[in-house]
């Protein structure tokens, strides 16, 4: 094609309605290294809240990372590597919107009938979240 050829039905700009960025923001969650819970105990939770976004029906994206791992994650649950007692294991994390509230918490696990003690836990856990609006709101 010439430099100056287009097709006759090129479109170059179009009246299609997109997301448009609303915020952005992150929430920080910090893990201790080492975390006990005594036999018969609830399990032990660490939470963060973001507040983001102008409405409750406003999409997002996330994705969450590490200081301990060289990668990021992009799903609402999923679990860490640690020790529990010694031998190999892993506590939970999970990202839940609640309105225009987003809750970024870590749970370790206890038992009833033994003391449970995490180890090699320890990092700094970052959510990275933008939220966006629908194009047919104002």
């Amino acid at each position: 094609m010439s430099k100056g050829s287009f097709p006759s039905r090129f479109i170059l700009n179009t009246d299609y309605a997109t997301l448009k960025n609303d915020a952005s923001g992150t929430a920080v969650l910090t893990i201790p290294d080492v975390v006990n819970i005594p036999a018969g105990s609830d399990d032990s939770v660490y939470r963060t809240t973001l507040q983001i976004g102008a409405s409750d029906s406003a999409g997002y994206r996330f994705y969450v990372t590490s200081s301990k791992y060289n990668y990021a994650i992009a799903t609402p649950s999923f679990n860490v590597l640690c020790k529990e007692s010694g031998h190999d294991s892993s506590f939970t994390c999970q990202i839940y919107r609640q309105g225009n509230s987003f809750i970024f918490e870590a749970v370790f696990a206890g038992s009833p009938y033994y003391t449970s003690q995490y180890t090699d836990a320890g990092q700094t856990l970052t959510l990275h979240i933008q939220s966006f609006i629908s194009p047919f709101e104002a």
